[in-house]
C-alpha cells in the first residue's frame, strides 16, 4: 500500500513537470514568434521617425556588461531600427514601377544606402557596437549586412577592411559626457529628420553636430566627422 503510495505521488510529480516543461516550451515559442513579427513589421514613416526619436542616443551606445539583459534589450531595438530603416529602403524600391527584377531592386536599394551611409574608407574609425543605418557609419560588411536585398548582394564599391572578429569595448565617456549625449541626441533626431524626413531639413543639424567642440567621447567624435561629411 505505502509503495503504490509513493509511485502514484512520483508519477503525478513527473506529469506535473512535464506539464510544465511543455508549458514553458510553448511560452519561449510564443515570445520568439512574437519577437519575430514584430521585427518584420515596418512601420509608417512617422511612426518609424518618433520610434527612432524615442531610442535617441541610446542607440549608439551599448551598455558596458555585454552579458546582460539589458544589452540583448539594447541588440533587439538595434535589429529593430534597422529592419526599419532596411524595410523603408525595400518599399520605396518596390513602389517604384521603372525597376524591373531583383537586380534593379538591389542596386537601387545599395545606391540609396550609400547616400546616407559612410565607410571606414570615407571616416576611418575602429569597429563600434551599433545599428550602422542609424549611426550612418560603418564597415562595408556592416553596411551589406544591414540593408538585406532579396538575394545576395554585390560588394560595395572600393571595399575596404571587414569588421575585426571581435569588436573593442565601448571607450569610457570622458568627464563632459552630458555634452557628448547632448551632440548624440542631435545627431540621432537630425538622421531621423534625414531617412524619414526631409533630407535637406535635416542639413543644419549636421552642420550644428560638426560644429561642436570640446574634449568629447570617440564615439562622438566620428559622428562629427561623419556629419560634417552629410552636412555637405
Amino acid at each position: 500500500m505505502h509503495n503504490q503510495s509513493v509511485t502514484t505521488m512520483g508519477t503525478s510529480s513527473a506529469q506535473r513537470v512535464a506539464r510544465l516543461s511543455l508549458v514553458a516550451i510553448f511560452g519561449v515559442a510564443l515570445t520568439v514568434g512574437v519577437v519575430l513579427t514584430f521585427l518584420s513589421i515596418t512601420p509608417p514613416k512617422p511612426v518609424a521617425r518618433r520610434i527612432l526619436l524615442a531610442v535617441s542616443d541610446r542607440a549608439l551606445f551599448p551598455p558596458s556588461d555585454t552579458g546582460g539583459a539589458m544589452y540583448a534589450l539594447h541588440k533587439l531595438v538595434a535589429m529593430y531600427l534597422e529592419y526599419t530603416i532596411a524595410g523603408k529602403m525595400a518599399r520605396t524600391a518596390a513602389a517604384r514601377s521603372d525597376l524591373h527584377g531583383d537586380v534593379a531592386r538591389i542596386a537601387y536599394v545599395l545606391e540609396r544606402a550609400q547616400v546616407r551611409m559612410l565607410s571606414a574608407k570615407d571616416i576611418p574609425h575602429d569597429s563600434q557596437d551599433w545599428p550602422v543605418l542609424v549611426a550612418g557609419v560603418g564597415y562595408c560588411d556592416q553596411i551589406n549586412a544591414a540593408v538585406p536585398p532579396p538575394s545576395l548582394p554585390p560588394p560595395l564599391p572600393d571595399a575596404v577592411a571587414t569588421t575585426p572578429a571581435a569588436a573593442p569595448a565601448p571607450p569610457p565617456l570622458p568627464n563632459n559626457e552630458a555634452a557628448s549625449r547632448s551632440i548624440a541626441k542631435i545627431y540621432v533626431r537630425t538622421r531621423a529628420d534625414d531617412l524619414f524626413g526631409d533630407p535637406n531639413d535635416a542639413k543644419n543639424g549636421y552642420r550644428l553636430v560638426a560644429a561642436a567642440t570640446g574634449e568629447l567621447d570617440p564615439t562622438v567624435k566620428i559622428l562629427q566627422a561623419a556629419a560634417q561629411r552629410f552636412g555637405q
